[in-house]
C-alpha cells in the first residue's frame, strides 16, 4: 500500500538511503519517491490518502466512503452489508475505485462463499495467511482472529510476566502457586468464540445495555446489544468490554466503581459515535442506554470531603 503513494517532491529529500550490493561496490545514494514503511509519518500519509479518496467519491458511493472512513484499520478494510447483493456491490465498488489509484486489494475473506467466487485463490486470505486452527482459515486483524467459516472471533493469548522480578529469578513462593494455576488455565481462553453477526436487520429495534463493576483488583465495563426483531423475538449479543487494573495507590471500592461507571460511559459513547457515522448496513441504533451499576455516591462524597478526588488519571 505504502509504495503506491507518491510523496510530494519537496519532501523526498528527507527520504535518502545509501546502498551497495557488496562491500566491494561503490556506495550509491537513492531518493525514495513513495511513502516508506518504518517512517513515522507513513501511517498518517497512507490513511490520509484513503480519506481523500473517500471524500472525493463519497457522494456517488456512500457505502465506499463509510468503509474507508469508519471501517478501515491501517491497511485492513473490515466492512459488511445487510445482504449478499449489497456486499457484492460494495466489494465491486471498492475494487473499482481503489484500483484507479493503483491500490489492489488482497487477502479477501468472507463468511459468504459466493462473494469470493471471482476472487483468485492467491488473493484470498485463507490461502495465504498461516493462521490455522483445526485446519480452518483464520484472519487476524489487530491481534484478533476471525474464522469466516463459522463467523466467530477469538484470540490467541500469550503469557506476560508482571510479577516485578527479573526474567531469570524465581517467583516468590506465595505467588508461584497462583501463577502456575493461571498459566495452566490460560489456554482455555483461546477456546472462547464470539459471534461476529449481532442480529441487525431491517425492521428490528435495538438497545445498548451497559454493565460495570469494580473490585480491589480492577474494574470493567461490558456492552451488549438487545435486538427485538419484527416477530417480537429478543436476542442479546456481546459487543465489547473494557478492563483496567486498579492503580497501585489504594482506592476505596466506591471510587473504583465510579471509575468503572466512567469507563462504561466512554465505552457506550464509542458505539453511539459509530452509529452516528452512518455505516449504512443497519448499524447499532441505541434506543436506550442502561447501566445497572450501583455506585455508593455518599461514600465517594464522604471521601471527597476529606480532600480526595477521583479521575481517570487515578486509574
Amino acid at each position: 500500500m505504502y509504495r503506491q503513494i507518491l510523496v510530494a517532491p519537496k519532501y523526498r529529500t528527507f527520504q535518502h538511503i545509501i546502498w551497495r550490493e557488496s562491500p566491494h561496490d561503490k556506495v550509491q545514494e537513492f531518493e525514495l519517491n513513495t511513502v516508506t514503511y518504518g517512517v513515522g509519518t507513513a501511517p498518517y500519509l497512507a490513511l490520509r490518502v484513503l480519506k481523500k479518496i473517500a471524500v472525493v467519491y463519497g457522494q456517488q458511493y456512500p457505502s465506499v466512503q463509510a468503509a474507508l472512513m469508519s471501517q478501515t484499520y491501517m491497511d485492513d478494510i473490515c466492512a459488511g452489508a445487510g445482504s449478499i447483493q449489497e456486499a457484492q456491490a460494495l466489494k465491486d465498488d471498492l475494487i473499482s475505485i481503489l484500483g484507479k489509484f493503483g491500490l489492489e486489494l488482497k487477502k479477501w475473506a468472507s463468511n459468504s462463499a459466493p462473494l469470493l467466487e471471482n476472487i483468485p485463490p492467491e488473493d484470498r486470505a485463507a490461502g495465504s495467511l498461516p493462521f490455522n486452527i483445526d485446519n480452518l482459515p483464520q484472519v487476524q486483524i489487530l491481534g484478533m482472529k476471525w474464522n469466516p467459516n463459522v463467523d466467530t472471533f477469538n484470540y490467541n493469548l500469550q503469557c506476560v510476566w508482571g510479577s516485578g522480578v527479573s526474567w531469570d529469578e524465581r517467583l516468590p513462593l506465595d505467588l508461584e502457586g497462583s501463577w502456575l494455576s493461571f498459566v495452566d488455565e490460560l489456554h482455555h481462553l483461546s477456546l472462547i468464540q464470539v459471534p461476529r453477526f449481532v442480529g441487525t436487520s431491517k425492521g428490528s429495534q435495538y438497545e445498548l445495555c451497559g454493565f460495570a463493576d469494580a473490585s480491589i483488583k480492577g474494574y470493567a465495563a461490558v456492552v451488549y446489544l438487545r435486538v427485538s426483531d419484527r416477530d417480537n423475538g429478543v436476542s442479546m449479543f456481546l459487543l465489547g468490554c473494557k478492563t483496567k487494573l486498579a492503580p497501585t495507590k489504594t482506592l476505596s471500592i466506591p471510587r473504583l466503581e465510579l471509575c468503572a461507571a466512567g469507563l462504561l460511559a466512554r465505552w457506550l459513547s464509542r458505539y453511539q459515535a459509530a452509529d452516528e457515522k452512518g455505516t449504512g448496513n443497519g448499524g447499532y441504533v441505541p434506543a436506550a442506554l442502561r447501566s445497572p451499576i450501583l455506585v455508593s455516591f455518599h461514600n465517594v462524597r464522604g471521601h471527597a470531603e476529606d480532600g480526595g478526588s477521583v479521575s481517570e488519571g487515578d486509574a
